[in-house]
């Protein structure tokens, strides 16, 4: 998976946004096949690491087995990028 950039983006409500405390949420589009993982401070709301990844979704939206493997691969190498002992505990 390649790093993917955002195309756009626009600021407005969302479902999320009561959950976040806040009355607006950045709103972001990303291209199918982009995995985002965002790490939040919990007493800030602020993302505070954002790794991301992307593939092409081609033979794997119908294969369970196949997306679950690339999503697990893609996470591990985004945690890789925190270094050691900075997740988990």
């Amino acid at each position: 998976m390649d790093a993917a950039r955002p195309r756009s983006s626009e600021r407005g409500r969302t479902p999320w946004s009561a959950f976040f405390y806040r009355d607006q949420s950045d709103v972001t589009t990303y291209e199918a096949g982009t995995l985002v993982l965002d790490i939040v401070d919990t007493r800030t709301n602020d993302v505070i690491w954002r790794g991301w990844a992307r593939d092409s979704v081609e033979g794997v939206l119908d294969n369970q087995d196949k997306m679950v493997r690339q999503i697990s691969e893609a996470v591990e190498r985004m945690l890789a990028r925190l270094g050691p002992g900075q997740h988990g505990r």
